[in-house]
């Protein structure tokens, strides 16, 4: 190895210790290798610990031509693609892509690098602590003359590129773990500070928007003997934020429950649609096919939600970017699924209370209202100088805290001077309780009206058991 080499792999290190940015360092990476390796495309590929799903996890940064590589916006199955035969034979090979296309004829990446008369393959391994992480991936339109050296150089280079990989990788997981609990610990003080739906869910579509950017979000119930209800609904504007959807949008379109029903298919379990999936279930589904002529969606990811023993629930997030879900953002929606559940569940719970709250202060109301039908003076038939005398003793004794012992016949207005007390004391703005006391027993009648101390009346055995002794 000559000076020119070893300053090479030191530079390579000395950026990989120093560089975060995965763009930045894969733009010194492919500089530096193209002083040494002739190229004209580069890409690198990762692989998951099984070696059974590929990702493109940096691709072509060169010229500024179109990509070779498609824009897979995640994991895909290696299987089936030129990729798992790199695995069998993890060296440093070059490789004439018109051997390989009678075997995949329809692999995207061959087809165009033929297209642009790129026909040449350099493969190295990216390998660290012994194991395969990816692939280096480098096309060129001459077929390039490796010496045994620059096999040599071009593995050691795979090394130093697999330690970076690596580490990007590391901090990228480290980066959504920080995002997913940020968004999880955002809904969990919605749920304690927001009981008004419009305001906790469009909390929940903003906090989900900074993780899954996303034009649309929605959750739909629907309980299992009734018809569908839209529950929460908004659309991302112009500025960013998102704006609630009135349900009355809906009003006046023909099949609208049917289209709204269709969701819950789509979505019964967890799934994401997106590109040519995504246009090809349109003419399936009614829905989608509206989504996509009036508001220009392209991609959409639903998950199910199990909101009661009698209500299921989908929410969805939809975009017009054809390409924007990937099942990453999938795993993420599940472990953000119990959040969003229990916001459903306690919403519920609000909303109850609140319903029941307002039906006992209007039960209240109407109690009151016709307990006071009878207690004004003015009720009192009669201005002799005796009911004057009741009258005026009645303002007297009102104020005070005295109890009051209301006597007479059957039919003299007993209640209506007890009705006239209440209504003049500081009690006035709660209610009158009236009790009969001849449907109470004897024995019971004292600590009804006036209470009873604490354990009192606990061990009824003992003293029958007593008195019988």
């Amino acid at each position: 190895m000559n000076n020119q080499d070893e300053s090479l792999l030191l530079y390579l290190n000395e950026a990989i210790a120093t560089t975060r940015s995965k763009e930045a360092l894969f733009k010194i990476v492919t500089e530096k290798l193209r002083l040494i390796f002739p190229f004209d495309s580069i890409a690198i590929v990762t692989f998951d610990p099984t070696l059974q799903y590929k990702r493109i996890f940096l691709r072509d940064l060169l010229d500024g031509a179109p990509p070779l590589m498609p824009n897979e916006p995640d994991v895909t199955l290696v299987a089936g693609t030129p990729i798992e035969g790199f695995l069998h034979a993890p060296y440093v090979q070059q490789i004439d892509i018109m051997a390989l296309l009678a075997d995949y004829p329809n692999y995207e990446p061959f087809q165009k690098m033929q297209k642009r008369q790129m026909p040449h393959l350099t493969v190295a391994p990216l390998r660290t602590s012994g194991q395969l992480v990816g692939l280096l991936v480098m096309a060129a339109r001459r077929r390039p003359t490796f010496s045994a050296d620059d096999l040599t150089l071009l593995g050691k280079i795979g090394s130093l590129i697999a330690v970076a990989v690596s580490n990007t990788l590391a901090f990228e997981e480290v980066a959504r773990r920080e995002q997913e609990k940020s968004v999880q610990l955002t809904i969990n003080n919605a749920l304690l500070s927001s009981k008004n739906r419009e305001q906790l869910f469009r909390t929940v579509a903003t906090e989900l928007n900074r993780i899954i950017p996303c034009d649309y979000f929605g959750l739909r119930i629907k309980r299992l003997d009734a018809a569908i209800e839209s529950f929460a609904e908004f659309a991302k504007t112009a500025d960013g934020t998102f704006r609630f959807l009135d349900d009355d949008r809906w009003e006046g379109l023909e099949g609208r429950e049917d289209m709204q029903a269709e969701t819950f298919g789509l979505f019964s379990e967890p799934a994401i649609h997106t590109g040519t999936d995504f246009l090809g279930l349109t003419t399936e589904y009614r829905m989608l096919r509206y989504a996509a002529e009036h508001h220009g969606t392209r991609a959409m990811l639903g998950f199910p939600l199990r909101v009661e023993h009698d209500q299921i629930a989908v929410l969805v997030l939809a975009s017009r970017n054809p390409e924007n879900f990937t099942t990453a953002d999938l795993e993420l929606m599940k472990s953000l699924v119990p959040q969003i559940t229990l916001a459903m569940q306690n919403l519920f719970a609000f909303e109850q209370i609140e319903a029941l709250r307002a039906q006992l202060e209007q039960e209240k109301t109407y109690l009151i209202d016709e307990i006071n039908t009878t207690a004004k003076f003015e009720d009192f038939v009669g201005t002799s100088a005796v009911m004057q005398q009741v009258q005026n003793r009645i303002r007297q004794v009102a104020s005070t805290d005295t109890t009051v012992l209301v006597q007479g016949e059957t039919g003299t207005g007993k209640e209506l001077v007890a009705r006239a007390l209440h209504n003049l004391s500081p009690r006035k703005s709660r209610a009158l309780i009236k009790i009969n006391c001849a449907a109470l027993p004897a024995q019971l009648i004292e600590s009804e009206l006036f209470g009873h101390e604490k354990g009192a009346f606990t061990g009824p055995s003992t003293g029958a058991l007593a008195s019988l002794s």
